[in-house]
């Protein structure tokens, strides 16, 4: 392996690695980047002529410091974007020592400049990505270090030598020349890598948290959700089923293996319908109160120690909307997932049932959530009657003006039903069976009226049919409203989670019954449902590893960290209560497996790493550092001529390694004598003046010629 080539690749990586952290941000122009790009690929098969290296360096760094002055005008006088302008800046000056790179110092200050911009990557870029620029800069930065280091010793070896200043060309013909370079030798080198990384995780674990997530919120950009709006227009949904990104991740509770695709996660009711668009009115919010376990019970009314709910982790991510998301009939919530910051906020539930948290201020949101997913009977829902709270009569039969042939439509549909029930599902039987479910929608006006999709089209999307649904009832007599959410989760195997997309939102109908409160209807007829994918929930299950595990980090994580490791090695602790929000405590001792199960594999990683150096520094074939070898063999030739004078071979002033030789010879010393005189010679000989010191195995093997010939008699 030839070390200039290593060490220009290993620069290159690292300088493409630093960088690509920027681009990957999406807050950089494409006139700036491809350009760069560009000249950066230039730069590797064009180099600056010698003789031209002066007038080439005067030129670039003339244009290095006008750019500057541009900078500060911009930045201080004109008002331009300051990170635009650094970022600019540096750049340029990466271009200019990539085209006037000479001396090792150029090499380490290109080093500098992609370490500047992988940390100014790193507080910009949120996504996966920058964890593959992360592991390809940190080797790639060691290797270019060691090559430096190299040629600066082999540079030392030269001026010794020679008394001239080495040049790049001279310096690796003497690194190529020891033949230290070699693939095992950057096999070790990756090694080394693979424990700092290693190291650098542990620490990552360990530093205590006090800045981002403990002080501000956990903030990424967020995501205008298709289909899914505070206001919701009939006219205007689009194609709503051709987005895969996730907006939200579960653990439900007896539930994986499979995917589902009649799960409802309820977000927001809409009451009031002008003919075209959806209104929520009442704006008003309940206090919501807090148990002895942490958990905020949604019905105050209802004693739920003994329903059968079921337990939902929900990791959200960055939305549009301060809603929190759950299975429909949601009973309870638990927020003490949440960071530290988002914690000083508590949920809030509005008069009609969705429950809000904290600000809109586009942080992800992990919390737990409760609810009853069985099935209502429908003989206890016919039982139920038509006594309504006056405000269901005031709010949820409100209709627009109409023509008389709605209410015709509805009372046919209804005919010869006399229960609420009985008629909601009249009503959902007829559109579900007789009508067609589409995204390919008309765009005149008058095709996007409830009426035109009534009598007309007889096709639509899931807002087209929940809003048909809930005026045709309503009309009835029933009160409905509609609600907006998603259907469906496709199961992650890698992951353990179930995972919800932006092209799963959909829109449904809920109907009131006295006592059993809003229960959902599905008018829409069964579509099927987009899926990610195997490499999507790959890609996926990677995501939101790196979202909770780096970008959400925080100081509530690292406590619960070592109080689950405590517990386990300790074997201490109260015994798991029944598992449920109104009953017991969580299972620390099955959270603590769960985090041996992550952390102990990271550990052992890293002392495998540490062997294999370590194995690999001190291995009887590897070299000894010039330095330390040839101090070594100083002492083993001094200690060899110590015995010799012993037995009365004086070395006299100027003699040589030959000259001592030789007279041995004629002192008659035995054949096994000069044999080991000659091991110990010919290490000295290497250590001193040899380009490839001896290894440990070689100096061990003089050490016990020394040995026998310091025993055996004259």
């Amino acid at each position: 392996m030839k070390s200039a080539l290593a060490l220009k690749a290993s620069l290159y990586l690292a300088i493409a690695a630093g960088h690509a952290t920027l681009f990957i941000s999406s807050d950089l122009p494409e006139w700036m980047t491809w350009p760069f790009m560009a000249l950066l690929a230039v730069s590797w098969f064009v180099e600056t002529p010698r003789r031209y290296a002066e007038t080439s360096a005067r030129v670039w760094n003339m244009a290095t410091f006008i750019l500057l002055l541009w900078v500060i005008v911009d930045n201080f006088i004109l008002e331009g974007e300051f990170f635009l302008n650094l970022t600019g800046l540096l750049f340029f000056i990466t271009l200019n020592k990539l085209f006037n790179r000479w001396k090792p110092k150029d090499s380490k200050q290109l080093l500098l400049f992609s370490l500047l911009a992988l940390l100014a990557g790193s507080a910009l870029v949120s996504s996966v990505l920058y964890a593959p620029c992360f592991l390809i800069f940190v080797p790639s930065s060691i290797v270019t270090l060691v090559l430096l280091h190299l040629q600066n010793e082999a540079g030392e070896d030269w001026r010794r030598r020679f008394e001239q200043e080495p040049a790049f060309e001279q310096m690796a013909a003497l690194i190529d020349g020891a033949g230290v370079l070699s693939w095992r030798w950057l096999a070790g080198v990756m090694t080394l890598a693979g424990a700092v990384f290693a190291v650098t995780l542990l620490l990552f674990i360990a530093i205590p948290r006090v800045g981002m997530g403990l002080f501000q919120p956990k903030v990424r950009a967020g995501q205008s959700t298709t289909g899914f709006s505070d206001q919701v227009e009939i006219g205007a949904f689009g194609l709503i089923r051709n987005d895969p990104a996730v907006v939200m991740r579960a653990e439900i509770e007896g539930m994986r293996g499979s995917s589902l695709n009649n799960i409802y996660w309820r977000g927001q009711s809409f009451d009031h319908f002008d003919g075209r668009r959806w209104h929520s009115t009442d704006e008003r919010l309940l206090a919501l109160f807090m148990n002895a376990n942490g958990v905020y019970p949604l019905e105050r009314r209802k004693d739920l120690r003994g329903a059968k709910l079921t337990e939902i982790r929900i990791y959200q991510e960055p939305m549009d909307t301060r809603l929190l998301f759950g299975a429909d009939r949601i009973m309870a919530v638990n927020t003490s997932q949440m960071s530290k910051t988002a914690r000083m906020h508590f949920p809030q539930k509005k008069a009609d049932g969705d429950i809000l948290y904290g600000l809109l201020d586009g942080a992800s949101r992990a919390y737990t959530v409760y609810s009853d997913l069985s099935e209502p009977d429908p003989d206890v829902l016919r039982a139920a009657g038509e006594r309504y709270p006056r405000y269901i009569y005031r709010m949820y039969l409100q209709t627009p003006a109409f023509s008389p042939r709605m209410a015709e439509l509805a009372d046919q549909i209804t005919a010869g039903k006399e229960t609420a029930y009985d008629k909601a599902r009249a009503i959902e039987q007829h559109l579900s069976t007789r009508f067609k479910y589409t995204t390919d929608l008309g765009t005149n006006g008058d095709e996007s009226d409830l009426e035109f999709f009534l009598f007309n089209r007889k096709a639509g999307h899931c807002v087209y049919f929940s809003t048909a649904f809930v005026m045709l009832a309503r009309l009835a007599g029933v009160p409905a409203r509609n609600v907006n959410g998603f259907l469906g989760a496709d199961w992650n195997e890698l992951g353990q989670y179930y995972a919800v997309r932006k092209g799963y939102a959909h829109s449904w109908a809920e109907v009131f019954f006295p006592g059993e409160g809003w229960i959902r209807f599905e008018p829409t007829p069964s579509s099927a449902l987009m899926w990610g994918g195997a490499m999507g929930n790959i890609f996926d299950a990677v995501r939101n590893t790196w979202n909770r595990w780096v970008l959400e980090f925080d100081l509530g994580t690292q406590f619960s960290i070592f109080k689950s490791l405590k517990m386990a090695f300790s074997g201490g602790g109260e015994p798991p209560a029944a598992n449920g929000p109104f009953s017991g405590k969580r299972d620390l001792k099955q959270e603590a497996r769960k985090w041996g199960v992550i952390l102990a594999p990271a550990l052992l990683m890293a002392a495998a790493l540490f062997l294999i150096w370590r194995w690999h520094v001190s291995g009887p074939d590897r070299q000894q550092p010039r330095g330390a070898a040839q101090a070594r063999g100083v002492r083993l030739y001094e200690r060899f001529l110590d015995q010799l004078a012993r037995k009365g071979v004086e070395r006299q002033p100027g003699d040589t390694v030959e000259s001592v030789l030789r007279a041995m010879e004629r002192a008659s010393l035995p054949p096994h004598a000069l044999n080991d005189a000659a091991i110990i010679t010919n290490v000295y000989q290497a250590a001193r003046f040899s380009r490839r010191p001896p290894t440990r195995a070689e100096f061990e093997r003089a050490e016990t010629a020394l040995a026998r010939f310091a025993r055996r008699p004259q």
